[in-house]
Parts: structure tokens; sequence; C-alpha cells
């Protein structure tokens, strides 16, 4: 008796662990559900809603900026989506999905970015919130460059972080002409709350010689 009353319980107990798992892993989908509905929100959606007012009040004028919101719209989803490969802690994978993803973007500008990962370190805890967090603070600094710095030149920079504290490091230089005059709020709050939410550090700098982003990475 004794025998299968052990049996018994050892038998809940198992339906419990696995009832908790269960749970556990429907509460990482939601999550993740909601991060990914979060960030196509910010992204796709605001683009989508705005081409949606400009072709309500369609101009011919508005055909060029509607063009360029949807591109970025269709950016947008294609980060969200790359964001969730399993890149196995390899950064230079992550910076190389990146770049093949900008590269189309910039093409047709003056921009010229030039990419340097000779030195980056493998990454042990990229998931794919923080892949995603990183293509949007490189895309957005990049925007940034072009339209408040006026940049032509832009250099991306790969590191092993020199702070005990950090495994990596990424710099964003560019040539901009009038980095001192840019005012503080042009998307930097946003790039902030990215990586801290990656337990990350961004630092900014501007000047007339031009601009400097730097995201520290933990992971």
């Amino acid at each position: 008796r004794l025998k299968d009353e052990v049996a018994r319980v050892t038998k809940e107990v198992s339906l419990a662990f696995e009832e908790q798992a269960s749970l556990r892993n429907q509460l990482a989908i939601q999550s993740e559900r909601n991060r990914l509905m979060g960030d196509l929100h910010d992204g796709v959606a605001g683009n989508l809603i705005t081409i949606q007012a400009l072709t309500d009040v369609y101009d011919p004028k508005s055909k060029g900026e509607i063009n360029a919101l949807s591109k970025r719209a269709l950016l947008d989803l294609r980060l969200v989506v790359d964001s969730l490969e399993n890149f196995e802690g390899d950064l230079i994978a992550v910076l190389s999905a990146l770049k093949e993803r900008l590269t189309p973007w910039h093409s047709s500008t003056p921009l010229r970015v030039q990419w340097d990962w000779r030195n980056a370190p493998t990454l042990e805890k990229l998931r794919p919130e923080v892949n995603l967090s990183i293509f949007r603070i490189v895309q957005e600094s990049i925007a940034n460059s072009m339209q408040h710095g006026h940049a032509d030149r832009i250099h991306i920079i790969v590191r092993a972080a020199k702070s005990p504290d950090y495994k990596a490091e990424i710099w964003i230089l560019d040539n901009g002409k009038s980095g001192a005059k840019r005012p503080p709020g042009f998307g930097l709050q946003n790039m902030r709350r990215r990586a801290a939410l990656m337990d990350g550090k961004l630092y900014f700098r501007f000047t007339t010689a031009g601009s400097g982003v730097l995201l520290m990475l933990r992971a």
C-alpha cells in the first residue's frame, strides 16, 4: 500500500511539474507575442498609418513619401523576422543580417557605410529581443546621421569591450556637419530604452566634426 501511495504522489508531482512547465511555456510564448506586437506597432503599424493618411488625401507630390514609408515598413517587418533567427552567439552574423537589410535602403543615397567587425566577440545570450534591439539602435543611429547630421560617411566598429563589466562595444561614428546643433529628443530616449531592456548601456557624443553612438553589451 505504501508503494502504491508513493507511486500516486510521484505521479501527482510529475503532473504538477508538467503543468507548471506548460504554463511557463505559455507565458513565454505570450510574452514573446506581446513583444513582437509592440515592435510591429512601433515600426510597421506607424508607417502604415501614415501611408493610409497620405493616400486618403492623395496628392501626386506625396508619391515619393508614400514609397519611402512603404519601404521603411517592409524593412521593419523583415528586421522583426530576422531577429527570430538563432544566431548562436555570433554577433557578426547578427550584424551581417542587418547589413544585408540596410544596404539596399541607403544604396540610392550618397551615404556610404563601412562595417568593421574583425574583432567582434562571441556573445552567449543573443536572444531575439537582444537581436532586435541591436537592429533598431544601429538602424536609428544611421537614420539620425543622415537626417539630422547630413552625414555621408558612417563607420560601424564592433569589438570586445574594454570595460570588464561588458563583453562587446558597437560604435556608430559619422562625419555629420551639424552634430553639435542636434536637438536631444530625436529617438534617443527610445534607443536608451532598448539598450536598458537588454541590460546594455548607450552613450552619445555630438560635435561639429561628427557624432558618435556607443552601445555596450553584456550578453
